[in-house]
């Protein structure tokens, strides 16, 4: 698209896309925005119990993993395997190899994805910020003026 230099922003899902672009193409972007990007792996400490669970109670199980999957993916209809896939991939050695100059943004109350993986993505990325401000796994929608302010800020 030839768009010179650009700040990126992405949110959750784009927030790790844009985190993707910031590693691969390092040279076109000044500034990196991410707001509660997915990306942090968790131990799925359910995959063990699963297999104890007798037949019976199977569909149980597999209703109550389903409960505690996100809302996109809960939502994905027959793409939902696919993203739970993608989803999987582990991004922080892509953290830690972005350069640029990066501001991540988490909602206090993000149910979604937790604080600590923003933690964990500002300790990757060298060149971070971190500001955790009141609101859930949408905060530019909760607090749409501080959002914009501090990106703002940022990018000045």
């Amino acid at each position: 698209m030839r768009l010179g230099k650009v700040v990126l922003v992405g949110h959750s899902f784009g927030g790790r896309i844009a985190s993707h672009m910031a590693f691969l193409y390092p040279e076109d972007i000044t500034r990196l925005v991410v707001i509660s990007p997915s990306g942090v792996n968790h131990d799925k400490w359910c995959y063990p119990l699963a297999r104890r669970i007798p037949k019976r109670l199977k569909n149980i199980f597999r209703h109550l993993t389903m409960r505690m999957e996100g809302k996109d993916v809960r939502q994905a209809g027959k793409l939902r395997l696919m993203i739970k896939s993608v989803l999987k991939e582990d991004f922080e050695p892509v953290f830690n190899q972005i350069s640029v100059p990066t501001l991540i943004i988490w909602g206090k109350d993000d149910y979604e994805l937790p604080s600590s993986d923003g933690h964990k993505i500002k300790r990757l990325i060298e060149k971070s910020t971190l500001k955790i401000i009141p609101g859930g796994h949408f905060p530019f929608v909760d607090n749409p003026k501080l959002v914009a302010s501090l990106i703002n800020n940022f990018i000045m």
